[in-house]
């Protein structure tokens, strides 16, 4: 933030009315006059603000060129209230070699969890009926039959993945052969915190995580957004 107290000192100086020791400024209009310009000093300390941030003029291909300025401008933004955030006792950054790291990308969780899918599966009853008779050749008999399926009802069937989860300042990454996989916190639709886990959604898919640092985990997860 800009150091307004020196401007606003010369700003209360110049416009100091010249009045007698024996008639003083009323306090009610001294406190007004100080309202205002504190007030004219922050819209000006807003414009200042304002000035750097990249605008969008010029060509199709000028504006896109911005645009791609911008948003690395609102990332870099993003990335240092991240950094404020969890670069404490509570998130220290881990170092790591275990995945690779983007530019600016700094790991704040690493751990061994639980990755749990569950699927509904049809429970379904199989019949059958047939009969045969005699062929035209001695000992030779023509068969014919049907069958058919009736759903009965579901089970749900879960398979667990143990595997590596490492949580950085842009991605959640998940280590295992099968179900691994790479999701950027910005593409995270909603987060549900359970005693022993977290189940996280990117658009349609979700993922259920079975670990003893939910409750961490979930923290980390609201300071980075």
């Amino acid at each position: 933030m800009v150091d307004n107290s020196n401007e606003l000192e010369n700003e209360l100086a110049s416009i100091k009315p010249k009045r007698s020791e024996g008639n003083p400024i009323p306090e009610r209009v001294a406190k007004q006059r100080m309202e205002n310009l504190k007030k004219a000093l922050e819209e000006k300390e807003k414009d200042y603000y304002a000035d750097k941030k990249p605008r969008n003029r010029g060509s199709n291909k000028s504006r896109m060129h911005n645009t791609v300025i911008e948003e690395d401008w609102l990332n870099d933004i993003h990335e240092s209230s991240s950094e404020q955030i969890t670069s404490s006792d509570r998130f220290p950054i881990i170092s790591t070699n275990s995945i690779y790291m983007q530019s600016g990308e700094k790991c704040y969780f690493e751990g061994l969890v639980q990755l749990v899918e569950s699927k509904v599966q049809k429970d379904y009853i199989h019949k059958s009926m047939g009969h045969s008779t005699p062929g035209l050749l001695k000992g030779n008999r023509w068969g014919s039959g049907i069958s058919w399926s009736k759903e009965i009802g579901e089970h749900t069937e879960t398979q667990v993945y143990s595997g590596m989860l490492y949580v950085t300042n842009k991605r959640t990454i998940f280590v295992e052969k099968m179900k691994g996989f790479d999701k950027k916190h910005t593409s995270i639709s909603a987060i549900n915190e359970f005693y022993d886990g977290l189940e996280i959604q990117y658009g349609s898919k979700t993922y259920v995580i079975m670990t003893d640092d939910a409750a961490r985990l979930y923290e980390l997860y609201e300071s980075l957004h």
